[in-house]
């Protein structure tokens, strides 16, 4: 697959906003807390080995949250076939509801980097229709269109349907857009239809200008 969606950290935020209040930056706190600062640092390594000593010997229901964030960290090393168990049992364990739908998006992220692409399409569909609202949701379309233009031009109606799903479903997200007017932009260019590829290429730069302006205005 030429095109890939870099990585993104879309949890270390939500994960530091789930810490009790008395965890959060504190000097030579919890190992939960420490590794939480690294992972701010992008000292990922670093938060591993704290993460995997911290929750080594003990029951999966009391270190539920520390196997998220070190499925976290394995994601983000690209040590995919390690996160994917962590995942799972942080999925099973997890009391609280954000967390849990953290662990089953990145799951599903999981799946796609380790080209598990039926495994991929079910995890989404699945978390599509449990969390239409979530903000994760632009991110997983975008995994489904990538999939399905591997399929070729006989699934260029189902992929214009995607595409434009994507952009109903984050109008408001220029980035996301764009993303998905690229990957249709390149499947177009592979089957040689340079004039859709064309047409879509204006819409890359119409949100490309948004884009810095959201930028600027901040």
């Amino acid at each position: 697959m030429r095109r890939t969606i870099a990585p993104l950290c879309l949890t270390i935020a939500a994960l530091v906003l789930l810490l009790p209040a008395g965890a959060r930056g504190q000097s030579g706190g919890s190992p939960l807390s420490r590794a939480v600062d690294l992972m701010k640092n992008h000292q990922y390594h670093d938060a591993i080995r704290i993460l995997r000593e911290d929750i080594r010997g003990k029951p999966e229901a009391q270190v539920a949250r520390q196997m998220l964030m070190l499925g976290e960290c394995y994601y983000l090393t690209r040590q995919y076939e390690d996160c994917r168990p962590l995942l799972l049992a942080a999925g099973r364990n997890l009391s609280d509801e954000k967390e849990k739908i953290l662990a089953e998006f990145r799951l599903a992220c999981t799946h796609f980097r380790l080209k598990d692409y039926p495994g991929t399409a079910d995890r989404i569909d699945g978390f599509l229709g449990r969390h239409p609202d979530d903000p994760h949701v632009g991110t997983l379309l975008l995994f489904k269109m990538l999939i399905l233009g591997q399929q070729g031009a006989a699934a260029e109606g189902d992929l214009v349907k995607l595409h434009k799903r994507v952009r109903e479903t984050r109008k408001h997200d220029y980035t996301t857009a764009m993303e998905a007017d690229q990957i249709l932009c390149d499947f177009y260019r592979r089957l040689g239809k340079d004039e859709k590829a064309q047409a879509v290429y204006g819409s890359i730069v119409a949100n490309f200008g948004a884009v810095i302006a959201d930028l600027r205005a901040k």
